[in-house]
């Protein structure tokens, strides 16, 4: 079995990749020149066309074939999950939080890049957000909270009362 995006060539896949397309307002239900539906299941100019506009948005080689970034951005691929090691290491972090062990910088570290690997990746394979806004705001996440981290665990714990005579 072949690319099932190639110029010319029909399949299920394209099928997906149109409808998407028309619903995120790249591709017109309807072209105009012919009066027939985008959504045909045959990969031809319009559709080449409209995953071309999505690249230059990413600000990625327009090649006018999909690729991962733009099935991400479309819904059609999951967003790249961490490797098996980040998720062990996330996971048992937890399990010493929970046993009320210290977690070292590390793993604090690990498990907040874990929790913004997969929030990143919900949000971007739903398509509520594009990867150019999770990178700005992601950076904003991992530029404001050690501020707040720092602001809280450095501010007076209580005020000491004044001794009585």
């Amino acid at each position: 079995m072949g690319n099932p995006y190639a110029f010319g060539h029909k399949s299920i896949e394209t099928y997906r990749l149109q409808v998407a397309l028309v619903e995120r307002q790249f591709l017109p239900e309807i072209d105009p020149a012919t009066g027939k539906k985008n959504a045909d299941y045959i990969y031809g100019t319009n559709t080449r066309n409209a995953v071309t506009t999505i690249q230059h948005m990413l600000g990625i080689v327009a090649t006018g074939q999909p690729d991962k970034a733009v099935l991400v951005y479309l819904g059609l691929a999951p967003a790249s999950s961490p490797s098996i090691f980040d998720q062990i290491g996330t996971v048992l972090s937890i399990i010493n939080l929970l046993k009320g062990k210290t977690m070292t910088q590390d793993q604090i570290n690990g498990v907040i890049r874990a929790v913004l690997t997969a929030a990143g990746g919900f949000l971007i394979g739903r398509g509520l957000i594009t990867a150019e806004m999770w990178t700005w705001l992601s950076a904003g996440v991992l530029t404001i909270g050690p501020m707040v981290w720092s602001w809280i665990s450095n501010r007076p714990k209580t005020i000491v009362p004044i001794a009585s005579k």
